[in-house]
């Protein structure tokens, strides 16, 4: 995470043939952690595209979460339902669990000099990408998806561990499955 758009601009820089667009694919949650890139590649004039897709917080993290806890916390773009307590007297904040936040990542892009478009469905990604291909700086391509698809598994194991001591069933659970993963993990390289 984080890499993506400074990899891109390394890749511009690498090939200085304009007609040759740079694409680069990745999250909202991971575009608003360092979109300062953006400026650099406008200052520059870098002829890239990146392209988010607008799933209102980091979603990956989010799965992972619910895979190997149960529960996610915190990586959603979501208002705290009741508000933040600051005098101390609640036992126990309440979750961000609220509606989610109105990011408008076309106006932070356009903000930091991309030329930027909001493209709601298959024919208009295709038309931004059509219509930018020749601007002469950075282009962000916004794409709204789906927060909680149900994407198929990649078949690929990560190494992120349940709690070894937990109380909850479901937490026990998955540190078991952990195990037996840990069991058939392979290395390469």
């Amino acid at each position: 995470m984080g890499y993506e758009l400074p990899a891109a601009i390394g890749v511009r820089l690498a090939e200085p043939d304009p007609a040759k667009r740079i694409v680069s694919f990745l999250g909202d949650g991971t575009f608003l952690m360092a979109p300062t890139e953006l400026v650099t590649a406008a200052q520059e004039g870098l002829a890239i595209t990146i392209v988010i897709p607008e799933n209102r917080g980091y979603q990956v993290i989010h799965r992972l979460q619910m895979l190997r806890s149960g529960r996610e916390f915190g990586n959603e773009f979501r208002y705290r339902d009741g508000g933040l307590d600051l005098t101390g007297s609640a036992t126990k904040p309440p979750r961000l669990e609220g509606e989610y936040l109105d990011v408008d990542l076309v106006k932070v892009a356009e903000g930091l000099g991309a030329r930027a478009v909001r493209a709601t469905t298959a024919d208009e990604v295709r038309a931004a990408l059509a219509t930018t291909r020749d601007h002469s700086g950075p282009v962000v391509v916004v794409v709204p998806a789906i927060p909680h698809a149900d994407l198929p598994g990649a078949g690929v194991w990560w190494d992120v561990a349940p709690a070894e001591v937990a109380e909850q069933e479901a937490v026990a659970r998955l540190r078991a499955e952990y195990q037996v993963g840990l069991a058939t993990q392979r290395w390469h390289g």
